[in-house]
């Protein structure tokens, strides 16, 4: 397969496997989120200020300007990216280099936006702050909580959630109350597909993803396996990843399965209308095709 007409390259990975990619970096290094800007063009970032970068098919690091732990990577396009991590960092990359926001402090965990000029970033400390297109600015009051993960489909539709912190969701001018999906505890990744489509993990057993349909909250098991990430390219197909396994929903159930040789923690899943990509601990870097 041929990703788009400005790469030549055809990877090396059958349909419907799982195949191991290079990541220019140190086996050490933990991966922990990653964002496929087009076809072309994926992010992903770790521990220690790493971030990698594919294009056409090949892997190579950028300089970020920070040895601070990455924990979040979103991109509007190629030359339009934004990544998070521990003690205030919060980078900005225009296609050629990372520029850092000054004057925050917050351990951020997660960054998504839904247009270059609607853009979050939520922080462990419970804040939200929000960017315009020119200007970063905390919400006020914040969603709460110990958050980790945001999803949203436009300006007035963002979800969050979190450790204690339950689910929020955003309507356009502020975060409404929290929303118990079911027995109070700890939400690990969300992902809004519609504002009457959106899913969040936890360890509660029988209940480790629940799917909320606008009035009520459906659960799905996943046998115990807890889902750290997720990813939805369609309503029947949605991605997630759970320590050492893939997660696949069909519209009716959720399949899970350790892909052949791996053997390390997987954090993060993102894809295409063609591909899929899964980072995790060792720098690892699954594609499928």
């Amino acid at each position: 397969m041929v990703d788009a007409s400005n790469c030549t390259t055809t990877p090396n990975c059958p349909s419907g496997q799982w195949c191991v990619e290079t990541a220019p970096i140190a086996s050490t290094v933990t991966l922990i989120s990653t964002w496929a800007a087009d076809g072309n063009d994926v992010f992903a970032v770790g521990g220690s200020g790493t971030i990698v970068f594919r294009h056409c098919n090949a892997w190579t690091q950028l300089t970020s300007g920070t040895t601070q732990n990455l924990t979040g990577v979103w991109a509007a396009s190629p030359s339009d990216a934004w990544a998070v991590g521990d003690a205030g960092t919060l980078i900005h990359f225009n296609g050629a280099s990372w520029t850092a926001t000054g004057g925050l402090t917050d351990d951020f965990t997660a960054v998504w936006g839904s247009a270059a000029s609607d853009v979050w970033a939520i922080a462990a400390s419970g804040a939200a702050y929000h960017y315009d297109g020119a200007t970063w600015t905390a919400s006020s009051p914040g969603p709460g909580g110990t958050l980790l993960a945001i999803s949203g489909t436009g300006p007035s539709d963002v979800w969050v959630t979190g450790e204690t912190s339950r689910v929020h969701h955003y309507t356009g001018s502020s975060w409404g109350s929290p929303i118990d999906p079911a027995t109070a505890g700890d939400y690990f990744a969300v992902l809004a597909r519609s504002a009457t489509n959106v899913w969040v993990t936890s360890a509660i057993p029988g209940k480790e993803t629940m799917q909320w349909n606008g009035t009520t909250w459906t659960a799905h098991t996943t046998s115990s396996n807890i889902i750290q990430g997720l990813w939805g390219r369609a309503d029947n197909d949605i991605w997630g990843v759970a320590a050492k396994k893939t997660a696949h929903w069909d519209g009716s159930a959720w399949t899970l399965a350790q892909p052949a040789g791996v053997n390390q923690t997987l954090w993060g899943v993102t894809g295409t209308a063609t591909d899929v990509f899964v980072v995790g601990t060792a720098a690892t870097i699954l594609h499928r095709d």
